[in-house]
């Protein structure tokens, strides 16, 4: 009869609607658990993105430190070089002197006579100075 016929073809769309519903609800839940293990994927992201910006920080501060050395040792190579360079020409000076000294030692003599000692300078013409050429 039309009313079993009916009351079929609601119950047929009631199982039908279920089964949609129920297959509705599962893909809701898969949604969920893939957008939950989006948000702890983006977690874990956004950790390793801080990490690395700490790191970059920290490297960043550790070639500051290098670049502050590397300055220091500059002009501390530069300090050296002109210490060097003085110490070279007050070495050349110093040549100068003991040659001068040596040589006016040279001509300088001591008379002993029985009732007094008399130093006097032998007279010669002193060699001239040396020149010394400034390397670096």
């Amino acid at each position: 009869s039309r009313s079993a016929a009916a009351a079929q073809e609601i119950k047929k769309l009631i199982e039908e609607s279920d089964s949609k519903v129920t297959e509705g609800s599962r893909q809701v839940r898969d949604t969920g658990d893939v957008i939950n293990g989006m948000v702890d994927d983006i977690k874990q992201l956004s950790t390793l993105v801080q990490e690395i910006s700490a790191a970059t920080i920290e490297q960043s501060s550790g070639i500051e430190q290098v670049n502050q050395a590397v300055t220091q040792m500059d002009q501390m190579t530069q300090q050296n070089a002109s210490l060097v360079q003085q110490s070279n020409h007050a070495t050349q000076s110093l040549a100068q002197l003991s040659n001068q000294l040596r040589q006016l030692v040279a001509h300088f003599r001591i008379n002993q006579n029985a009732d007094h000692e008399q130093a006097t300078f032998i007279t010669a013409t002193p060699a001239p100075p040396v020149a010394h050429q400034e390397t670096f």
